[in-house]
């Protein structure tokens, strides 16, 4: 696995403890990463096992094949039951949980969490939630590793994780104080066609990796020499060479000094880049499983000490008592034949017969519509913003475009708020993409860190 590759240094690390006793905890390994973590650790031979614990009594597992489009209307008729909230609801992608909470907010105290938001705001959304201002989060997998609230009802997933140990984490933050509580999971083919996509661009085939290796030498090269020789794209290639660093196939101080490896990164690589695609058939096999789904949970982990009885709770022991089974309330239906009826609408064409006097006025206020926000001239960020926007607008002359194309004022504001010295917290900052990132993030960190200290 490639999560956290430095834990694997702490085995070099542990002789000079001894001879003081080492427990290794974790809390959702399954049996192969147990064994790793026990030779990773150097145990072998001393080590006792103790796994127990994954089952959940309290909590009614269900799965839902849905189509992606209706699981927000799903979601807001089954959350408005009785005892349902406190919830959190995990959505694939920052798109689909903004939107999701927005409807969510029709009925509901609701907010979107994702990495794309400020910092300030990402902590004002847990804080309102965990002191009960708000009832439902919708977030991306960024929200719940720090979240402790005992009294959350329902876990709910927009669409199927990308592994059945990342299922267990986030359903485990349900139910903590005991009482009954119910995590409902809707899937359908479409999401596996989602993880594909991203494990393609997360685990390049190993073709990508070898053009890396074969264009290494032991003569040092900077990364941007080496992409050049290796003839990939850029997003292609700094996939590929945090695997083959990973895997031992490049070495080197820092990306400006990189020397080829060793030749056996091949075989780990490719066994890793199986084991994802197993997780992710494991996952699909348990939503479209038939049997009890707390069971399956249980085995999947290796329990050496559960009864291995079925839960009595889930969509499969317990059908009755399941969202499959319950009437939604009736303005669900409406709600649900609304938003598609809203998506589906054809817009009004335009008026055939314009003057030319029109047609740019139509043009000027359709140009407009998108730096919405107002720009401050006062209070603590208005130096800023002066400095950004004159330099938006000599962009906007070099280009020759509207200077919303170059920045719009609300990603201006909120850089000029923020003050990023960094291109990884500029990329945080709301409105910052990746392309506006590659542009001008340069250009923008420099304005913020002396236009800043200027201000």
């Amino acid at each position: 696995h490639d999560f956290r590759p430095d834990y694997r240094l702490l085995g070099q690390r542990l002789p000079l403890l001894r001879p003081a006793p080492v427990v290794a905890l974790t809390a959702t390994a399954t049996p192969l990463v147990q064994r790793d973590i026990v030779a990773q650790l150097g145990l072998t031979g001393s080590a006792r096992l103790f796994i127990h614990g994954f089952r959940r009594d309290n909590l009614a597992l269900e799965t839902l094949e849905v189509a992606p489009k209706e699981r927000a209307a799903h979601a807001l008729a089954w959350l408005s039951g009785a005892d349902r909230l406190p919830a959190i609801v995990y959505a694939p992608t920052r798109k689909t949980a903004e939107a999701a909470a927005e409807l969510l907010g029709t009925e509901h105290r609701a907010a979107a969490y994702h990495a794309g938001l400020r910092p300030e705001l990402r902590e004002r959304v847990q804080s309102d939630f965990l002191e009960g201002r708000l009832d439902v989060v919708v977030a991306t997998v960024a929200f719940g590793m720090g979240v402790d609230k005992a009294n959350i009802r329902t876990v709910l997933h927009l669409a199927l994780p990308g592994s059945v140990e990342s299922y267990y984490q986030e359903i485990g933050r349900a139910g903590r104080d005991g009482k009954p509580s119910r995590a409902v999971l809707m899937f359908h083919f479409a999401d596996r066609k989602t993880h594909e996509f991203f494990l393609a661009r997360d685990y390049p085939d190993a073709s990508v990796l070898e053009k890396l290796f074969s264009a290494l030498g032991q003569r040092p090269m900077n990364a941007q020499t080496l992409r050049k020789k290796a003839r990939t794209s850029k997003a292609a290639f700094e996939k590929a060479l945090e695997k083959l660093w990973t895997h031992g196939g490049v070495s080197g101080v820092s990306e400006e000094r990189l020397v080829r490896g060793h030749a056996d990164w091949r075989t780990p690589y490719a066994a890793q880049r199986a084991l994802r695609v197993e997780q992710l058939a494991l996952m699909a096999q348990f939503a479209e499983g038939r049997g009890c789904r707390m069971l399956s949970l249980v085995q999947h982990f290796g329990d050496q000490h559960d009864s291995n009885s079925p839960c009595g709770l889930c969509d499969v022991c317990a059908p009755r008592a399941s969202i499959k089974a319950q009437r939604p309330p009736p303005q669900s239906a409406t709600l649900s034949a609304r938003l598609k009826s809203d998506a589906n609408r054809p817009r009004k064409p335009a008026k055939r017969r314009r003057s030319a006097t029109s047609r740019g006025k139509s043009s000027r206020r359709s140009s407009s519509r998108s730096p919405t926000v107002a720009l401050p001239s006062t209070g603590p960020s208005a130096p800023l913003v002066a400095t950004l926007r004159a330099w938006r607008l000599q962009e906007s002359k070099k280009k020759r475009v509207p200077a919303f194309r170059v920045l719009t004022n609300r990603a201006l504001v909120a850089i000029a708020e923020a003050r990023p010295s960094t291109a990884a917290s500029l990329h945080a900052v709301t409105g910052v993409g990746p392309k506006l990132l590659q542009t001008y993030g340069a250009q923008l960190v420099a304005l913020c860190t002396q236009g800043g200290a200027r201000a």
